[in-house]
């Protein structure tokens, strides 16, 4: 399991989730997810990289479980 919260800009935080899925990290996840802060790029490149229909948000927090069902 990895928890990402130290990149918000779009291009870190997408690297960031290509590189965990690519390693083969089961459980990907992170915070910031859905913040209005027009610097934060979070939302746009957690649903790029993983599809919004596999991600599961709590709060501010998101997870993608690898090969299931969220």
């Amino acid at each position: 399991m990895i928890f990402f919260d130290a990149s918000h800009r779009y291009e870190g935080v997408k690297a960031e989730c290509e590189w965990a899925k690519s390693v083969g990290i089961k459980i990907i996840s992170g915070h910031d997810y859905g913040n209005p802060n027009p610097r934060f790029g979070v939302t746009r490149a957690v649903d790029e990289v993983f599809g919004k229909d596999n991600i599961k948000v709590v709060g501010m927090c998101w997870r993608v479980i690898k090969n299931s069902q969220k």
